[in-house]
């Protein structure tokens, strides 16, 4: 998203960071604050990819647990 925001940016002759909104006058509008809030919208991936990979991590060795659990089931119910 930052890069994009900085992308439309810098074709527009524009400033886009993180310090503030700028005028970025765009086909006759001013698309400043849009290209502000895309910008900003990198820094919550700083703390939202972290958590994802955490959450995947947990949701894959529950998975294998539950496989082994269901594996062992069959196993036993092979044997009666």
């Amino acid at each position: 998203m930052a890069f994009i925001a900085s992308l439309i940016g810098n074709c527009a002759q524009c400033t886009v960071n993180e310090a503030g909104v700028h005028n970025c006058i765009l086909f006759g509008k001013n698309h400043g604050e849009t290209l502000y809030s895309m910008m900003v919208f990198g820094w919550f991936s700083i703390i939202t990819i972290p958590i994802g990979i955490i959450l995947f991590i947990v949701w894959t060795i529950y998975v294998i647990l539950l496989l082994i659990v269901k594996q062992k089931n069959n196993e036993k119910e092979e044997e009666i």
